[in-house]
């Protein structure tokens, strides 16, 4: 397989987990928790979230890689132009999209099964 086709592959399988962590980070509201212009440290943001510190230090380091925060010191992130179009309070909030889309994923995993039986891969994951 030439470089190229590997490449832009990775860039798709990427995508795909950094889709479902843009989508995980506005259904728990992290950048309604950083006022804008400031930095929080993951530790504080995982507390107001009510989940794991380790957890979610890993994935806004991720998302601070793609551009979604940065990482103004050690544990600190503030947002980006990215993650402050998925606060509830930004004009235009991409948040309600973000969310809705990463409900709709829950039939990705039964994908296959769409493709076996023609059934919805939807239908199949929420069990109708």
């Amino acid at each position: 397989m030439a470089i190229e086709e590997t490449i832009r592959l990775n860039q798709i399988m990427v995508g795909a987990v950094l889709a479902r962590a843009v989508c995980a980070i506005a259904e728990l509201g992290i950048p309604d928790l950083i006022a804008l212009g400031a930095a929080r440290p993951a530790s504080e943001l995982a507390a107001a979230a009510g989940r794991d510190e380790r957890a979610l230090y890993r994935t806004l380091r991720f998302l601070a890689s793609h551009g979604f925060f940065e990482e103004t010191q050690p544990g600190s992130f503030a947002l980006t132009p990215l993650s402050e179009a998925l606060r509830s309070d930004a004009k235009g909030s991409f948040r309600a999209a973000a969310r809705m889309l990463g409900r709709m994923s829950v039939g990705l995993p039964e994908f296959d099964h769409s493709l076996r039986s023609g059934e919805s891969a939807l239908g199949k994951a929420l069990g109708e």
